[in-house]
């Protein structure tokens, strides 16, 4: 699920922060602001919700996924030498 996540990260335009567990992380206007970051995020959003739809566990129930999205003005860094390890 995360690579297809992923995939539609790049098509929004979003940057990938992190998966934990099994959490997805992604953040719009990283590194560059931009004028429709809500937006994008709200489309990644709707694009991530409309893919899980189509998945089925094994059993054949429908998979579920909760989405949070925050706003606003954040600080952060690269801690270490590497973004990516």
């Amino acid at each position: 699920m995360f690579t297809r996540f992923d995939a539609i990260a790049e098509r929004c335009g979003l940057e990938k922060i992190k998966t934990i567990g099994d959490a997805y992380m992604a953040v719009a206007g990283v590194p560059e602001p931009r004028e429709d970051d809500v937006e994008v995020a709200a489309q990644m959003a709707l694009a991530m919700r409309d893919e899980v739809a189509q998945v089925r566990w094994p059993s054949g129930d429908q998979m579920c996924v909760r989405i949070g999205m925050a706003t606003g003005p954040a600080v952060a860094g690269v801690i270490g030498q590497r973004k990516f390890a």
